[in-house]
């Protein structure tokens, strides 16, 4: 009988403990400012219009989750790493799990938006220019998705933002590894484009093949 008290005393003690701890020890994870134990571009969108003063982030664990890097303040680069992480540009509290690759490469849609990619031969012979971006975007207000390539048949030369992409939207591509690269956009305020420009990349062609790219939302 005694053990048994003695044991109920200690788990007590422990439920007190725990009671007691604040609520920082449980904190989000890095940018999850929605604290829905996930990282998406809309964590990163509401960093943004926090950032800019067009919202505000009053809730003392969120506004920990969206000050990055732990300055005291939300800024515009908080949102850019908040966003490249739920791209997967860079390490995360989140895993990144993008669906499977559309086996016929065809145009793929999210909540009505469709993305789309247009590749034409580049004004240098055996090179192509890849223009990408939402189509149907009037609302958008915030997207990643996964280009595909195969790295035997075509080489990753550069990158150009659109100058759809100003700074009034946070948008960021970046090769994850070979034949993958990742791309997300974030809208200030939503799109009022029905197409929505997002950047160019320049590959070199490899084979003697035509050669395939794909999207994945």
């Amino acid at each position: 009988m005694k053990n048994i008290r003695k044991i109920t005393a200690i788990l007590l003690s422990v439920v007190m403990l725990l009671a007691a701890l604040p609520l920082t020890a449980f904190a989000a994870g890095r940018g999850d400012v929605s604290l829905d134990g996930q990282l998406t571009s809309d964590d990163a969108r509401t960093i943004l219009r926090a950032a800019v003063g067009l919202d505000s982030i009053d809730d003392p664990e969120a506004f920990a989750a969206a000050d990055l890097d732990e300055n005291g303040d939300i800024t515009v680069s908080d949102a850019r790493q908040s966003l490249r992480m739920a791209a997967g540009l860079e390490a995360s509290d989140f895993p990144v799990v993008f669906p499977g690759i559309d086996p016929e490469g065809a145009v793929l849609s999210s909540g009505g938006t469709d993305l789309y990619l247009d590749a034409q031969p580049s004004g240098t012979s055996g090179e192509w220019d890849v223009t990408y971006g939402f189509r149907n975007a009037v609302g958008l207000q915030s997207g990643i998705f996964l280009l595909q390539y195969d790295p035997s048949q075509l080489e990753f030369l550069s990158h150009q933002r659109h100058p759809d992409a100003n700074d009034m939207n946070l948008c960021d591509v970046g090769l994850a590894q070979d034949g993958y690269i990742h791309v997300g956009c974030v809208f200030m305020e939503s799109s009022s484009d029905d197409m929505f420009n997002i950047g160019m990349v320049t590959f070199r062609q490899l084979t003697d093949e035509v050669p395939t790219i794909y999207l994945s939302v």
